[in-house]
């Protein structure tokens, strides 16, 4: 069984960061470096969205004064969740679905901890031979397995043992959405 199998509450970051809604940018943005994380739930008694690193940068890239625009206003509202009992293979698919690198785990109103990017390659590190990172990679590029590109533009997916310079379907660009499966 590979560790993708396993339940998010096995890897999720925890115990989860939280701010007010109506805290400052500045406050959360002091959160996010002094606890050295990429988001924070956002609170008005219960979750009602999430504040990244990037939503800091666009807000002060927009103009926001960090001391007086608030969690809120920066907030992705009602971001997309998981329960604790969902796999980590699944929790990767919804990341890839909607476009998201972390997602809050959730149970009911309660929030229990947060599932990165970070903690899925560290899970599938666990699978791999020489446990890390860069070796889950080297494993799916060496193997000659073939591996399914998405078009950035159009959605088209093809199966393919080396990416196309461009999509057949409209000439946009190509990514790699692989995850290797055992």
């Amino acid at each position: 069984m590979s560790r993708l199998d396993d339940p998010v509450e096995s890897a999720m970051s925890q115990p989860v960061r939280t701010v007010d809604a109506d805290c400052s940018a500045d406050e959360a943005a002091g959160t996010l470096l002094g606890e050295g994380i990429g988001s924070v739930v956002v609170l008005d008694d219960e979750p009602v969205g999430i504040v990244t690193k990037t939503d800091l940068v666009a807000g002060i890239h927009a103009g926001c004064d960090p001391g007086e625009t608030t969690a809120e206003e920066l907030m992705t509202p009602d971001p997309i969740t998981v329960t604790p009992d969902v796999s980590l293979r699944m929790a990767a698919d919804t990341m890839e679905r909607n476009g998201v690198k972390r997602l809050p785990v959730t149970d009911g109103s309660s929030v229990l901890g947060v599932i990165t990017t970070t903690d899925l390659m560290s899970a599938a590190a666990a699978d791999a031979d020489d446990r890390t990172s860069v070796g889950v990679f080297t494993a799916a590029f060496a193997s000659g397995a073939d591996h399914v590109y998405e078009c950035t533009e159009c959605g088209n997916r093809t199966t393919a043992d080396l990416p196309s310079a461009a999509c057949l379907e409209c000439g946009g660009m190509v990514r790699n959405v692989t995850l290797a499966y055992e």
